[in-house]
């Protein structure tokens, strides 16, 4: 998964391969995630890095700042729910419920939010 983020940011140019190497160094260092080196180097911002990892896993990128939330469809998932999954919807388009999610690869998440809201819910 590491390699192909890395290999997903050099290919859309956000990062280049000495930014790489210097990250990698530090990291190995310091023991940090490869990842959060790169953003606090600089090299890339925290919403790039998220948006390139949502490219790789083949799910959207929502900006939570820009959304307004829909408290009548913020009440489809229980709240328990919500936070243990760290879910909450943001669309829904006929019985497709659109879920923005700290872990899209959650199947257990959206299985369970399809199960209370009798909806296909997706991240």
């Amino acid at each position: 998964m590491l390699e192909d983020l890395t290999n997903t940011l050099l290919a859309d140019r956000l990062l280049t391969e000495s930014q790489l190497q210097r990250a990698q160094e530090q990291a190995r260092r310091s023991t940090c995630a490869l990842q959060k080196v790169i953003v606090e180097l600089g090299f890339v911002t925290e919403k790039e890095l998220v948006e390139a990892i949502g490219r790789r896993l083949g799910v959207g990128f929502v900006d939570l700042d820009g959304l307004t939330l829909d408290g009548d469809l913020a009440r489809l998932v229980p709240e328990h729910l919500a936070k243990r999954y760290k879910v909450f919807p943001v669309s829904q388009n006929g019985n497709r419920l659109t879920l923005a999610m700290s872990d899209p690869m959650n199947v257990i998440a959206v299985d369970d939010i399809r199960l209370v809201t009798g909806l296909k819910s997706r991240p």
